[in-house]
């Protein structure tokens, strides 16, 4: 696996948290096992192209983490695009929007900065693309059986 050549101490972590105002418990994300779980999906999966969630953990020096692995990211949200904003990540053509559901304001807003890419599970997300972001590219979610799995989709 390759090293990572990021460098952040658990100071520049906290420092992103009013710890006396926090409660507890509270999680504390390292970048650098984020970034070894990217390598490690990466050398797996070399044709894949992966993105970050940015619901999962939208602090800056995460994003930054991993726009350095070269990730894409998936957001659902006008405010998740403002994060990504915030962290120097504009790059329109590496952000995809998968969410279930979108306001119409927040696919303009996407569209608007040039979002290109949208996930469609259900037939009023088309009729809210087609009417708010017409010609976008759209994926489509396919709802699978879930008899034996372990998991439910």
């Amino acid at each position: 696996m390759n090293k990572s050549n990021i460098k952040y101490s658990i100071t520049d972590i906290l420092g992103q948290f009013d710890l006396e105002t926090m409660g507890t418990p509270f999680i504390i994300f390292d970048p650098r096992i984020m970034v070894q779980n990217v390598e490690f999906i990466r050398d797996r999966l070399p044709q894949a192209q992966l993105f970050y969630s940015t619901k999962a953990n939208s602090l800056p020096f995460t994003l930054k983490a991993m726009l350095a692995k070269n990730m894409g990211f998936e957001i659902n949200t006008a405010e998740e695009l403002k994060r990504l904003k915030s962290a120097d990540i504009v790059d329109s053509s590496r952000i995809i929007n998968s969410s279930m559901v979108s306001s119409a304001s927040d696919i303009r807003a996407l569209v608007n900065h040039g979002v290109n890419q949208f996930c469609i599970d259900r037939y009023s997300l088309i009729e809210n693309l087609a009417t708010n972001a017409p010609g976008v590219n759209v994926f489509i979610r396919i709802k699978v059986p879930e008899q034996g799995s372990k998991f439910s989709f």
